[in-house]
């Protein structure tokens, strides 16, 4: 990372943290304290935040020697109203005529090569 970068991610908050050893499929939960822990172990930063996606918790990951001002909860409710025009907009393009015709070509074309590689 650069000095000025800042990663965001996010996790499920739970009181446990995970022990598996295997990619897990479904959802597994982080207790704050480790995802610090793990952040710290490579040498950054991490900083919590009460912003909050779903179920999931967003954390800000930085550079040790970065500073961070941390926007309050309401920028998060701008973005989500964001993510759900766009939502809206992708809904509404799916309805078109020509990406429905696109995707029946789309599935066409796959039913064709799962026939030819039996």
């Amino acid at each position: 990372m650069k000095p000025n970068s800042i990663f965001v991610a996010t996790f499920i908050k739970g009181n446990n943290n995970y022990a598996g050893k295997k990619w897990h499929r479904g959802f597994v939960t982080y207790t704050l304290e480790r995802m610090t822990r793990m952040v710290n172990e490579f040498g950054l930063k991490c900083h919590s935040t009460d912003w909050c996606f779903r179920d999931q918790t967003l954390i800000l990951i930085t550079h040790p020697e970065t500073e961070v001002s941390i926007p309050d909860s309401n920028l998060v409710g701008t973005l989500k109203l964001e993510v759900n025009y766009y939502k809206d907009e992708l809904q509404r393009l799916g309805n078109h005529p020509y990406i429905k015709f696109g995707v029946k070509v789309n599935r066409g074309i796959r039913r064709i090569r799962k026939l030819l590689h039996c």
